[in-house]
């Protein structure tokens, strides 16, 4: 069972493997190429060498390095190889899939960060929306507010009141139901707040054309709103841009451009952190297995974003690309819950 990371990652996940030890995997973790915070992408300034092994370099030679010391110790190779990870771990998944089919015959990939570069705009972006006058326009408590109010307009939809909006692209909420029509309370959200929101709902759009760059958060994701939009900066995403594509330290997340700024950031990527290709002929050759799933419930989920993919896949496979079956549902235990879409393969 290898582990994925977080983030930029910079270090060895080890509760990961611990809990993979206790199912009685063998396992394996890597840092990625270098040590450092999660948060912090400067350890590519200057070094596009350790940019690779970040990217997809490092996860392959570990799972190649873990099935030869497996074959060594217990005198055969493993009879089967998972991947198991979450954010950046579930891009490594589906990573793995696209370059390097045949590592593992089975990958969980849980709200992979796939597409990278439009990943990272949509954090500054949110940061933006929430420092639309320089200080945080939400405080934790009006986001507590908010999120209480877009669960009595939806949570009720599908006959359970659980305190998550089981189909958040079906709720049709909308933050002006509760702008002050007096003074400012705990109850309402200002003028500066609503339109905060609506921006978070909306998702980041290029200014001059007004195409879609990435999904916008959905309604029930609002306490989560500050771990991508607090701060002095949006410190994973922010990070992709000073040092990926400006390669500037002092660069900072109210200076990015939604139009050329996001069209050098996808020409300099070029396919290399980003995971988007929907070609798994050669993974489900080997029969191998992928599971593919979101938390609604969490801000830096967009299940929006999974149905594209899903969409591209069905797409792929009707172009002969291979044999495709999805279906989407919710689940129930662990790491799972609230799953927004599952791929049988």
């Amino acid at each position: 069972m290898g582990v994925g990371n977080g983030g930029w990652s910079g270090e060895i996940w080890y509760p990961f493997m611990g809990a993979a030890l206790r199912d009685n995997y063998a396992t394996a973790s890597t840092d990625t190429g270098h040590q450092g915070s999660f948060k912090d992408a400067s350890f590519a300034l200057g070094h596009p060498e350790k940019l690779v092994d970040s990217a997809y370099r490092a996860v392959h030679e570990m799972t190649v390095k873990a099935k030869a010391i497996i074959a060594a110790y217990y005198g055969e190779a493993p009879k089967f190889s998972y991947w198991q990870g979450c954010s950046s771990g579930g891009k490594q998944g589906l990573k793995e899939a696209q370059r390097f089919p045949s590592d593992y015959d089975g990958i969980i990939a849980g709200a992979p960060a796939n597409s990278s570069v439009h990943l990272s705009a949509s954090g500054v972006w949110i940061w933006q929306a929430n420092h639309s006058g320089g200080a945080e326009v939400f405080s934790e408590e009006k986001l507590r507010f908010l999120h209480k109010a877009a669960l009595d307009a939806c949570d009720s939809r599908d006959g359970v009141i659980d305190g998550v909006i089981d189909n958040p692209q079906s709720c049709r909420f909308d933050p002006e139901m509760v702008r002050c029509r007096g003074a400012e309370t705990a109850s309402c959200l200002t003028g500066p707040e609503v339109e905060a929101a609506k921006k978070i709902y909306a998702g980041p759009t290029n200014p001059r054309t007004g195409k879609q760059i990435f999904p916008g958060l959905e309604p029930g994701s609002e306490l989560g709103w500050l771990m991508m939009g607090g701060g002095t900066d949006a410190p994973i995403a922010a990070s992709h841009f000073r040092y990926l594509v400006f390669k500037d330290a002092s660069w900072t997340a109210g200076k990015l451009n939604f139009d050329s700024d996001i069209a050098l950031a996808d020409k300099l990527d070029d396919g290399l952190l980003s995971a988007t290709d929907p070609n798994l002929k050669e993974f489900f050759a080997h029969r191998g297995k992928l599971i593919l799933y979101s938390r609604m419930d969490r801000s830096a989920d967009r299940s929006a974003q999974y149905d594209r993919l899903l969409q591209e896949c069905v797409a792929f496979e009707r172009s002969g690309g291979g044999e495709f079956r999805s279906h989407v549902h919710g689940t129930g235990n662990g790491s799972l819950r609230r799953g927004r879409g599952a791929i049988s393969l």
